[in-house]
This record gives structure tokens, C-alpha cells and sequence, in this order.
């Protein structure tokens, strides 16, 4: 009997040792790399109308030269950047201006994006 159970239980565990254990899962994608910067005043209030000039360096962004993008923003103070007008992985350097306000104290570098996936959320003030 001894025997026969440890029989049982040496096959039990090769049985288990063989299964095979990796596998893949295909992911598709579902949200297009965007880039999505809100404009806003220093009171938080959405500015329509700004314009939007995305650069690829901070060297392009101070010389305002080679820009990759321009739009202006919606009523609710969005402009959207498709992976095609950026081109490629990076950070990028947001410049807003409506009018005499700029964003030149605000922050104005993305993360780091590799835009294979998804929607960031870039938000801005101009004074």
C-alpha cells in the first residue's frame, strides 16, 4: 500500500512539473497614443482660443524654432496631439500663449512618453 500511494504520488508531481506553464496573452490596444494639454489662467479657469506650440528640446522651446505642432485650444481649454504629429518617444516641451499670456512660468516639459499606448494629461497656466 505504501508503495502504491508513493507511486501515485511521484506521478502526480511529473504530471504537474510537465504541464506547460507559459503562455501569451495578445493585448490590442484600444487608446491611441494622444497627448492632451488643458490651458488654464491663475485661477484655474479653461482658456479657449490659446495657442498650443509643441518642440521636441528645450533649445527649440527658448529659441521658439523647429516646431513638430500648433493648434489652439477648444472651449474647454484642450488641444490634442496625435502620435503622428509627434513623431516619435520623448519628452516634449509645451509653449501656451493667448493674447500677452504665456505659460513661461509654469511647467512646460512632458514626461517622458513613449506613446505606445494611452492618453496623457498635460495641464499648463498662462499668466
Amino acid at each position: 500500500m505504501k508503495k502504491l500511494t508513493y507511486i501515485i504520488s511521484i506521478a502526480l508531481i511529473l504530471g504537474i512539473m510537465g504541464c506547460e506553464r507559459g503562455y501569451e496573452i495578445e493585448t490590442v490596444s484600444e487608446t491611441k497614443p494622444e497627448l492632451h494639454v488643458f490651458v488654464q489662467d491663475d485661477l484655474s479657469v479653461a482658456v479657449a482660443g490659446a495657442t498650443v506650440i509643441i518642440y521636441k528640446n528645450e533649445d527649440d522651446y527658448n529659441n521658439q524654432a523647429n516646431a513638430l505642432a500648433s493648434k489652439s485650444t477648444d472651449a474647454e481649454g484642450k488641444a490634442v496631439f496625435t502620435k503622428s504629429e509627434l513623431k516619435e518617444p520623448g519628452i516634449f516641451y509645451v509653449y501656451a500663449s493667448e493674447g500677452s499670456r504665456t505659460n513661461a512660468a509654469s511647467t512646460i516639459a512632458t514626461p517622458y512618453m513613449l506613446l505606445n499606448d494611452g492618453h496623457t494629461f498635460f495641464y499648463t497656466v498662462i499668466e
